[in-house]
């Protein structure tokens, strides 16, 4: 499928689907200069710019159990660098970190022990070619029953990861963890909607996820059924402000993607599946508007994601 395909589709309720429950999450959040968000901010300095939070989901299925779609921020301080590696001090610093409860402690207060997450889905691969996305990984630690799910391309930086090489910026995973990668080019792939490649995670239909690439390569978003013919979309780093897809009337920064000419590819993706499909309810990883729009954890998005297809569909007859 090509970005100019004009007969996307997305995948049907079967006549015993299941849906998944989803909840969301803001894990901390940190300072984010505009000129690395959008183009036509790279004359402004980088002072200016905004708090952005952090979004992450947790994804209940009726017999697979629950999955993490990222894990945030640590919880910790510039002053202490806390749980981070040494080299990520400047850029706590630079980026005005902050995380007063990470998800370890927003689960607990919610009834949900670590040991019950069955599984962590890690939306980013790798950033400039050598670590995953400090503001995505969280801490695992505590998630003793989860496998760790990530992209293929990720498979070779996890040797080189703190303190096997004590100048990465990201911390190794525990020794202890089952790590499962992702390969969209294996051939069980398929389209949803705009987006060229998918992978239906349970084989039922309740839980996609999506091979989004241009910030990093491999990007992952996931799409989650949460009623019927309805899906809430974590699009994760695809692009950093609901600007870039609604009304995608800015273009991402060169500053900040990987590969700029793919990234913008795929925020027009994303974009046309927004625009098309009004059962699909997008949400970012720092998109700071959905944070007053939808319920967060203990309130789960079903309801909301069904309220806000509904007000769109209205929208269009009027």
């Amino acid at each position: 499928m090509t970005a100019q395909d004009s007969t996307p589709s997305l995948p049907s309720d079967t006549e015993d689907q299941v849906y998944v429950t989803v909840h969301a999450f803001t894990v901390g959040g940190l300072w984010f200069p505009a000129r690395e968000v959008f183009q036509d901010s790279l004359h402004e300095p980088e002072t200016v710019g905004s708090n952005i939070p952090f979004i992450a989901f947790l994804v209940t299925h009726p017999t697979k159990g629950r999955a993490l779609f990222d894990l945030g921020l640590r919880k910790a301080t510039v002053k202490n660098n806390e749980g981070y590696p040494p080299g990520m001090e400047s850029t706590l610093e630079e980026f005005k970190v902050y995380c007063k409860e990470d998800m370890e402690g927003l689960l607990r207060q919610g009834g949900i022990e670590p040991t019950e997450i069955d599984r962590i889905i890690y939306s980013p691969h790798t950033y400039n070619f050598s670590h995953l996305h400090w503001d995505h990984v969280g801490d695992p630690t505590p998630f003793t029953s989860a496998e760790i799910i990530l992209g293929a391309e990720s498979k070779p930086l996890l040797a080189e990861a703190f303190p096997h090489n004590p100048a990465s910026r990201t911390n190794a995973f525990p020794d202890d963890r089952t790590v499962t990668f992702v390969d969209f080019g294996a051939g069980d792939a398929q389209p949803f909607g705009t987006f060229a490649r998918a992978v239906d995670l349970y084989d039922d239909g309740s839980l996609y996820l999506i091979d989004s690439p241009g910030h990093m390569p491999g990007n992952l978003a996931l799409a989650a059924r949460v009623g019927p013919g309805a899906f809430v979309l974590h699009a994760g780093d695809t692009c950093h402000s609901r600007e870039s897809y609604d009304p995608a009337t800015r273009p991402l920064s060169e500053l900040n993607y990987a590969d700029l000419e793919t990234a913008r590819a795929t925020v027009q993706r994303l974009a046309r599946l927004h625009r098309e499909f009004d059962n699909v309810v997008v949400v970012l990883s720092h998109e700071k508007e959905r944070v007053d729009e939808m319920p967060l954890f203990p309130t789960p998005l079903n309801e909301w994601a069904l309220g806000e297809i509904e007000k769109r569909r209205r929208a269009r007859k009027e």
